[in-house]
């Protein structure tokens, strides 16, 4: 994953629990992008976002009262054709004011460094804002330096928030049919904004809402992908999918949030049982790919069941004639239940109900 840093920074938002926050603390100029140590916990936090246990939820700016001034600061940074370290500045301030706002008056929450950057991964480029913490016995001097950089915790994200010019650029421009079928901003959150650190999102006025008919069939196709992706996982791939089918249509039908570890539980079915090592590596593996922005399938989701319903089913309605088999059922093959020979369809193990009413229309 290549990575072109272009610009980043990091202020703090000083509050503790059952307090009120305190002045913002702004770092007056922006980290050198060319240090090693700004690159090393860029890097990291890409690395880690959207990874196991830092899985990220997708969507979009809310556009209602309650959004703060957020998508509109960044609406006006993304239009910009020549940005400035001032323009990048000026909205990394603007983001902390709405994170000072929305964290008053929250007695559990607590602050922390806030790290800002607009950089390039694989020639995409992003604006990423993320909640850093630091190891356990450091602490940031009052400069925010460089140096207080070396000791992050890049083991798990706390909060934070990445959104993808290119797509945002493309919602901005499209109608509101192919809104609802768009999203380009990701974050890693708490699942509710009442948690200690939920303020964070809110501050960023952003809503949850992949939509569900592409999570619903890329939760399937992607997980088959994985699979065949991998020389000793590639047979299970058919076995996967019946299940992962299976599970979903269960999910459907109790009105049930489909989620990311009940499919990362399925899939370990067919790990290697032999190598519990490997069967983690590639549990952790299996979910970043799922969560991946190529990929889209966010930690929770609910089944949409007319996309479920085309992927699991061939339907044909025609003025005469309305046939709808299961797509599992369907071979070239003699001995498949709904057998195609290229010309006619011969459909066999007749439940014995339609059996009783093709005799009675035929024999009356």
């Amino acid at each position: 994953m290549a990575i072109t840093i272009h610009r980043a920074v990091v202020h703090e938002l000083i509050k503790e629990k059952n307090e009120e926050p305190q002045p913002l603390h702004y770092r007056q100029s922006l980290l050198p992008v060319d240090n090693e140590s700004v690159q090393n916990v860029i890097a990291g936090v890409v690395n880690i976002y959207g990874r196991k246990n830092n899985s990220a939820r997708y969507g979009v700016f809310r556009d209602d009262e309650a959004s703060g001034s957020v998508p509109d600061s960044f609406y006006e940074y993304s239009e910009l054709e020549d940005v400035s370290d001032e323009d990048f500045m000026v909205l990394s301030k603007s983001v902390m004011q709405e994170l000072f706002r929305e964290a008053t008056g929250v007695a559990f929450a607590t602050g922390g460094h806030i790290l800002f950057s607009d950089y390039e991964s694989d020639g995409v480029r992003f604006y990423l804002a993320a909640m850093i913490k630091q190891k356990s016995g450091f602490a940031f001097s009052d400069t925010l330096g460089v140096e207080d950089l070396e000791y992050i915790d890049l083991s798990k994200l706390h909060q934070a928030i990445k959104i993808n010019f290119s797509k945002y650029s493309a919602y901005q421009n499209a109608d509101d049919i192919e809104r609802q079928d768009s999203t380009y901003l990701s974050f890693v959150s708490p699942q509710t904004s009442q948690s200690a650190a939920g303020y964070f999102i809110q501050a960023m006025g952003c809503k949850a809402g992949a939509p569900s008919a592409k999570a619903t069939q890329a939760a399937v196709d992607e997980s088959v992908g994985f699979f065949e992706s991998k020389e000793d996982l590639k047979a299970h791939a058919p076995n996967l999918k019946r299940a992962l089918t299976v599970y979903l249509e269960q999910k459907a039908e109790s009105n049930e949030p489909a989620t990311l570890p009940d499919i990362e539980g399925i899939a370990r079915r067919f790990f290697p049982t032999d190598d519990e090592e490997q069967a983690d590596r590639y549990a952790d593996e299996f979910v970043t790919y799922l969560n991946r922005e190529e990929s889209g399938v966010p930690p929770e989701f609910p089944v949409n069941k007319t996309k479920l319903k085309t992927m699991t089913h061939l339907v044909y309605k025609g003025d005469d004639l309305h046939l709808e088999f299961d797509k599992e059922d369907i071979g070239g093959n003699p001995s498949a239940r709904v057998y195609f020979d290229g010309a006619k369809v011969i459909i066999k193990d007749l439940p014995q109900d339609l059996i009783d009413k093709l005799n009675q229309q035929i024999n009356g």
